[in-house]
């Protein structure tokens, strides 16, 4: 049964379950075409004595049998997706058995069929499509696990905890029985039954548990494991060393699913991966493909303390799990990666994807109010906001105060479904700062605007600030109230040396140099200055929100030489280029043209082989420049767009090509930082030299992709000529698809590139790519690289002059929408920035949302989203 209800749920109206299950056995009868269920659970009433009726959750389930303490129970209704048992005593064992068809799945959703093997996911609410229970996060219960199929076909029978019994049946058939001693809500269990290559690994605990690791992959991709056994075991001894947590069961498993709607699920004991996000070798992975195996695989380990040991009592609270795990993968990423550079590209992915959504109709706060379908809100505001908001807290109450609040969050909340009252009440607790004011961040949509105006003082040798924040109405929230905004702050001088005064304000101050601006307007100045100081304001990136400072031209490119922040320093360049673009879209070329030659400057005058460099060089997208502007003119910002890319290749015409020589080697691929930052400022430079130089670039890219022992490369010499409307990238592009395309994840990242093509990337050539042989609606994977790409970063191709990007990515909706909602409603979402976008094409967009809106059938994941947006 497809889910097509529009009701609102409100956090408001929270209910705690009223029977909860002490107790779950779960037997999988596993058979060609058809799984059946037999589930027992050990129900107690959380009120004795009530006359409440048991409401269990199901979906696409055919109910066969329904016992109570083992006799037959006919008092219950099946209703539309609920089983209502009614009498019920107090305590009881209620068993019901149904009949699904995991190959039947296309939603995958609860269990499915990937491929040759069977898979789950159920988080948020896949768990009522393989049974009927109480799916909700708040009812923990401990689970024993059989699972039987046919030992041939099904070799490795998975699920959580630990496995206590293994045997042969009749009929070649055999048995596996799992059981996991610590309680869980119902989206944190999983099973795997399929044929596999297997790594094995060991983990020494500190308080000495042996743990043994085993990671799964399909046939003929165990070799491209390791990479992600390194990952887990640096995980782990980071979490003991960090937050002093230990793994608390004997195995710990990881299954690659080539079709799987997420990067990963942090199940008990058997987190699932999309093949994307666990396998990795030179040859399927990009150096980012490296990192984001690295980081996730952290980031779902971390789960098992901040998500599964204490988990979410409501899904309102997801950015209890998602938002606090995603901080702690962040700092882990902060601490194996250079740390400037991962900051960087966290703030770039903030911009590119939280910045709009705040912005667009589906805003909504870290903590959402209300919902209608859950899967919606897995975004960026709580995930990447959420986790700026807990670095914000850290800020505030000092790395050490927020150590002893995680521990005091630990020791209290263990096994339990918490909120996030609970979470700030232990960082309070442990730091003794007070945080009621900053739980507004939590309740609030929108990105604040902060405003900086400077004054200097010659006479008296002061430099004061005016500091302002605002924040915009949202829907369902038009009045706005002050939030405490942290602002990392230093001064310079012309000399590029730090000064040392001290800022004079009522503002809370930091010992680091962090003013909390907690009111709408304050004042800061500071006194006794020799000279006009440079400003450098949002250190780190201290808050997420929007800065607005007129400051000079020569001050940017100051701080791009002298700042020993690195983030700020290269924010610094990223305003200058930001200006330039906002000069060209005015029509106002000249003083673009100054503060690009400013930005290359202090380019070329930087040291190649710092990392920032290839930073610096790898531009804001076309729709990073868009990001911030109420209205949108198309055609303007793609004249503007192309004049800055052109000023900034001219203005370094001398050193790209030298540098791209330079940055060379001869050694075997290595991921490591050092490498990995030469390959990346050597594909900024060969892009950049396609603009002005297309047949040296060329020249280049062929080489480099004949020669290339690595993907990075391979895809560099790509990139170099996408946009290039000559006969060598078709030959490129061909060539790579003859070598490699039986690697489905290489061939992910082509029709990436394909996607994003001035060339290949227009409507016509997005549907040309949709009607290959390994086009594959059945692998989210293959969809988001192509109509994803296509409709989320290539913005001259969604928005082509004649709108029929718009009723391309509409048509893909509604096909992705009878399979798999869950795709269906990510790629819905550019076409809700409508009311941004200026002239005719706004109205083909309309016209393009009516229509997915007239489907009749049309899932709930895409008409709350596009009901939203009209």
């Amino acid at each position: 049964m497809r889910n097509t209800s529009t009701q609102v749920k409100y956090l408001r109206d929270y209910q705690a379950p009223r029977f909860l299950v002490d107790r779950t056995e779960l037997h999988f009868d596993i058979r060609d075409g058809e799984t059946l269920v037999t589930a027992t659970l050990q129900l107690a009433r959380a009120t004795p004595g009530s006359q409440d009726a048991l409401s269990l959750d199901g979906d696409d389930l055919t109910l066969l049998s329904v016992l109570v303490d083992g006799q037959p129970w006919s008092d219950h209704q099946v209703g539309e997706g609920v089983l209502l048992v009614n009498g019920l005593p107090d305590r009881c064992t209620l068993t019901t058995q149904v009949r699904i068809h995991p190959e039947q799945n296309t939603a995958l959703e609860g269990l499915y069929a990937c491929g040759p093997y069977l898979v789950t996911q159920c988080e948020a609410t896949g768990f009522r499509r393989i049974t009927y229970f109480p799916d909700r996060p708040d009812v923990l219960s401990r689970y024993r696990v059989s699972i039987e199929a046919d030992a041939a076909r099904y070799p490795t029978l998975l699920s959580n905890g630990n496995c206590i019994e293994t045997r042969e049946l009749v009929g070649g058939r055999h048995l596996a029985v799992w059981d996991d001693p610590h309680p869980k809500p119902s989206y944190l269990f999983a099973l795997v039954a399929g044929s596999f290559e297997q790594l094995a690994g060991e983990y020494t605990t500190t308080s000495g548990r042996r743990v043994s690791l085993e990671l799964y992959a399909d046939k003929g991709q165990g070799k491209r494991l390791g990479f992600a056994l390194e990952s887990l075991i640096e995980s782990m001894r980071w979490d003991e060393v960090h937050y002093g947590r230990e793994y608390d069961l004997d195995r710990y498993l990881i299954v690659a699913a080539g079709a799987f709607n997420m990067g990963a699920m942090e199940n008990k004991g058997l987190n699932i991966f999309n093949t994307s996000c666990l396998l990795a070798d030179p040859d399927t992975a990009t150096d980012a493909g490296y990192r984001v195996v690295r980081d996730v695989i952290a980031h779902e380990y971390f789960h098992n303390w901040t998500g599964n040991r204490i988990t979410c009592r409501d899904w309102f609270q997801l950015s209890l799990k998602e938002g606090l795990t995603v901080f702690r993968e962040q700092q882990f990423s902060e601490t194996v990666n250079d740390p400037a550079v991962a900051r960087v590209e966290q703030v770039r992915g903030l911009r590119a994807f939280q910045f709009p959504e705040d912005a667009g109709p589906m805003a909504h706060p870290v903590r959402p109010e209300s919902y209608v379908e859950m899967n919606n809100f897995y975004t960026a505001t709580v995930y990447e906001k959420g986790s700026e908001v807990i670095r914000m807290m850290r800020t505030l109450v000092g790395e050490a105060g927020f150590r002893r609040g995680m521990d005091v969050y630990f020791e209290r909340h263990d096994g339990q479904a918490v909120t996030i009252e609970d979470f700030v009440a232990a960082i309070e607790a442990g730091s003794g700062v007070d945080l009621s004011a900053f739980r507004i961040w939590y309740a609030q949509a929108g990105t604040p605007r902060v405003q900086v105006r400077d004054q200097w003082d010659a006479a008296t040798g002061t430099y004061q600030l005016r500091l302002s924040q605002q924040l915009a109405p949202t829907r369902g929230q038009p009045d706005k109230q002050p939030a405490p905004i942290p602002l990392s702050v230093a001064l310079f001088n012309r000399d590029g040396q730090r000064l040392s005064q001290a800022a004079e304000t009522t503002l809370q101050q930091t010992q680091e140099g962090v003013l909390v601006l907690d009111a709408p307007t304050a004042d800061v100045q500071w006194a006794g200055l020799s000279e006009r100081p440079i400003l450098s304001m949002l250190r780190g990136f201290s808050a997420p929100v929007r800065l607005h400072f007129e400051q000079p031209d020569a001050d940017l490119s100051l701080l791009m030489r002298a700042e020993d922040d690195a983030f700020a320093r290269w924010e610094a360049g990223q305003r200058l280029v930001h200006a330039a673009f906002a000069d060209f879209l005015a029509g106002d070329d000249a003083p673009g043209k100054a503060r690009l030659s400013a930005f290359c400057q202090a380019v070329a005058a930087t040291d190649p082989e710092a990392p920032i460099v290839g930073e610096w060089l790898d531009l804001p997208s076309t729709v990073e420049f868009t990001d911030g502007l109420e209205r949108v003119d198309v055609d303007a910002v793609l004249v503007a767009d192309g004049c800055v890319r052109r000023a900034v290749a001219e203005g370094l015409r001398e050193q790209l090509h030298a540098w791209y020589l330079a940055a060379e080697t001869e050694q075997p691929y290595r991921f490591d930082a050092d490498q990995a930052h030469r390959r990346r400022r050597r594909t900024a430079c060969l892009q950049l030299l396609a603009r002005v130089d297309a047949d040296l670039a060329v020249d280049l890219a062929s080489t480099l992709l004949s020669s290339a022992d690595n993907l990075t490369d391979r895809l560099a010499a790509l990139a170099a000529v996408n946009d290039l409307d000559r006969s060598e990238r078709g030959e490129l592009f061909d060539a790579f698809a003859q070598r490699w395309g039986d690697e489905a994840l290489a061939m992910d990242k082509w029709y990436q590139l394909q996607a994003v093509s001035a060339v290949q990337g227009m409507p016509a050539g997005i549907a040309e790519l949709a009607m290959r042989a390994d086009y594959d609606r059945g692998v989210p994977n293959r969809v988001r690289a192509l109509f994803g790409a296509f409709g989320q970063r290539h913005f001259a191709g969604l928005h082509a002059a004649s709108g029929e990007g718009y009723r391309l990515l509409a048509d893909e909706v509604l096909t992705m929408d009878s399979l798999n909602p869950q795709v269906a409603s990510r790629l819905v979402r550019p076409l809700t920035q409508l009311a941004r976008i200026d002239g005719e094409r706004a109205e083909w967009m309309r016209n393009a949302l009516e229509r997915i809106a007239a489907k009749q059938d049309l899932s709930a994941d895409v008409r709350e989203i596009v009901s939203a947006a009209l």
